[in-house]
């Protein structure tokens, strides 16, 4: 006759194997718990990483160098067809200027204009100008803009061209960034114009023969600071940029002015 079972053999039975079971489950929980936790902290260190990376690179300097590098890149403003006239003014509150001789001269005073922040915006700002995605004021309030002015009766489109490329710049056109020895032509031509028709800045050949070496009189002194830190003032001021030019003819090789509109 089968002996009823015992109180231990029911217990087994209820959860499903005794200590082992147990055991089991229990070990499998920890696995569990030590592979997340593993897991979270390879992820906290990997954005982390990230992060720093991001930072490290938002403040790195790449040339121009604040206070080292001097670069010139020839440029040109080209309406329909013909060029404007050279910009004459010639203040230099950031370190980024021209001598009205169609190069741009680069040679940063302070972070904000150096690397990857020496932009075409930092000239066009300094000489007084206007530069969107769709249209460019000059100082003395020459204005074209995309939908108001054409050329041979067709809508115009404002371009930049660079000298090796056969792809027009159309967009974030201020935020160009200088190289040395660039050349670019700033362009307002009827839509669909290839880069092969538009021509480059007559002061291209000026590159290679530059009268400047290094920052001219004209120039705004560095920032206060160490020698080629490019540390802001510690005041915290600006330089002034006081305009003590005004904006010269066109001289008699760059053709006629733009199309003048206002607004």
């Amino acid at each position: 006759m089968a002996r009823p079972p015992t109180k231990k053999v029911m217990r087994a039975a209820q959860t499903g194997g005794g200590r082992t079971n147990r055991g089991g489950q229990s070990w499998a929980y920890w696995a569990l718990l030590t592979v997340v936790a593993i897991a979270g902290t390879i992820g906290v260190l990997a954005s982390r990483d990230e992060r720093r990376d991001e930072i490290a690179s938002s403040q790195s300097l790449v040339p121009p160098r604040v206070n080292q590098d001097h670069w010139h890149a020839a440029y040109g403003v080209f309406f329909c067809d013909k060029f404007a006239p050279v910009i004459a003014d010639d203040r230099d509150p950031e370190g980024i200027h021209t001598h009205a001789d169609g190069v741009i001269h680069i040679h940063p005073f302070f972070r904000r204009s150096a690397g990857k922040n020496a932009t075409l915006e930092r000239y066009i700002d300094a000489v007084r100008m206007e530069l969107s995605d769709s249209h460019i004021k000059f100082p003395d309030g020459t204005t074209v803009r995309e939908g108001k002015n054409k050329c041979d009766g067709k809508d115009g489109e404002l371009v930049i061209k660079l000298k090796g490329q056969d792809k027009l710049r159309t967009e974030d056109l201020a935020g160009l960034t200088f190289s040395d020895r660039m050349v670019l032509t700033i362009a307002y031509m009827p839509k669909g114009t290839k880069a092969a028709d538009i021509p480059l800045p007559p002061s291209e050949p000026t590159l290679d023969n530059l009268s400047d070496v290094g920052p001219t009189a004209t120039s705004v002194p560095p920032a206060p600071g160490e020698p080629g830190t490019g540390e802001e003032p510690s005041t915290g001021e600006e330089p002034s940029g006081e305009d003590t030019s005004t904006t010269a003819p066109a001289s008699s090789d760059t053709t006629s002015a733009p199309p003048t509109t206002t607004g």
